[in-house]
């Protein structure tokens, strides 16, 4: 079997269209080094969302400036990450 490019994952575009199973291709895949499948796998993950929103962006960069400001501030109190972990696993316990 022809190697993959580490540059580009087309060819097992192409290929599979040329009547490659999917097993052949996922095996093909697994054979990639890490750094390429996490690539690969990222692209064909994002292949899945809607196209982007462009109002959401902008949206996030309010929302953390917001918060920022508010740490920086003083307005909000800051919790170590066991106490936000206790504070949760108390609410899901509540829940049950």
């Amino acid at each position: 079997m022809p190697q993959l490019s580490s540059s580009d994952c087309s060819p097992f575009l192409v290929r599979y269209n040329q009547g490659v199973t999917k097993k052949e291709l996922r095996d093909r895949a697994l054979e990639l080094p890490p750094d390429e499948r996490a690539r690969l796998a990222h692209e064909i993950i994002s292949s899945l969302d809607g196209p982007s929103d462009d109002g959401a962006s902008a949206a996030w960069v309010s929302e953390i400036e917001r918060r920022v400001q508010e740490v920086q501030d003083g307005s909000v109190k800051l919790v170590t990450w066991k106490e936000a972990r206790a504070r949760i696993l108390k609410r899901l316990a509540s829940k049950r």
